[in-house]
């Protein structure tokens, strides 16, 4: 079999990600995907994109948060019916080759573990033939805010996870240890030492989050991002050098 075309595509929204966030992804899968592929961003504005990358408006009244993602799975998502999508993260960084993300094209979706109790999927990376599962997205619209309602995360920004956890019966995953996260998989989480008067000491300081041996991206999922701990610890978590080896 053939190995599909690829769509890299990124949302962006609000103000939390600059559009830094964008070129420095584009520039990462530039540098380390060999398979043919195209770049796009669905945002709110083009302002500030490097040439190469796909710019696609979020409708005026798009969904808040990462319930935006869910336009993914519309039956003819960017004109790109039967075309592979890869969905992508602003807040990962790429650290080696990730030619794995196209593999097993007879998979209409394919998504990261999630390492959260309860949950299969994280959304972060995920990949999907347009079209094939139409009803994600067709179930969501009908009754959005009964969806939400149920389904929401911490806020009601969250939940997308929640909701492909509900709607796909059958999982597919990337290869294994290929997708980590920073806080789970790279050493980066520290002590915390309770000091008198009530305050803390951490020895974030005194070490360094690492690369875990086969991983090609790396999330960073909730806080830290990955300019927090670019050049210092932050709180508990410890400096990841990697960040302004890759990210860039």
């Amino acid at each position: 079999m053939t190995r599909p075309f690829l769509h890299v595509v990124c949302y962006r929204w609000g103000t939390k990600y600059g559009v830094e966030y964008v070129n420095k992804l584009h520039s990462m899968v530039t540098r380390h995907l060999r398979r043919p592929h195209q770049f796009h961003c669905v945002g709110e504005t083009p302002d500030g994109l490097r040439p190469g990358i796909n710019f696609h408006p979020l409708p005026a009244n798009h969904f808040a948060g990462n319930w935006n993602k869910l336009m993914t799975f519309q039956p003819d998502f960017l004109g790109l019916r039967g075309e592979t999508v890869v969905c992508m993260d602003l807040d990962l960084v790429i650290v080696d080759n990730i030619d794995f993300i196209g593999d097993h094209p007879e998979q209409e979706f394919v998504i990261a573990r999630n390492w959260a109790r309860g949950m299969r999927g994280n959304s972060s990376v995920f990949r999907v033939r347009v079209g094939a599962h139409a009803p994600v997205w067709e179930n969501f619209v009908r009754n959005p805010e009964a969806v939400i309602d149920k389904f929401h995360g911490k806020t009601r920004q969250g939940g997308d996870q929640r909701w492909l956890n509900h709607a796909i019966e059958h999982f597919r995953y990337f290869a294994e240890g290929k997708i980590v996260s920073y806080k789970k998989h790279c050493a980066s989480k520290s002590l915390v030492l309770p000091l008198p008067f009530g305050r803390q000491l951490s020895t974030a300081r005194l070490g360094r989050a690492r690369i875990p041996d086969q991983a090609a991206i790396i999330l960073f999922h909730g806080e830290p991002l990955p300019p927090d701990v670019a050049h210092r610890h932050c709180g508990r978590w410890k400096q990841a050098p990697f960040v302004l080896a890759h990210w860039h």
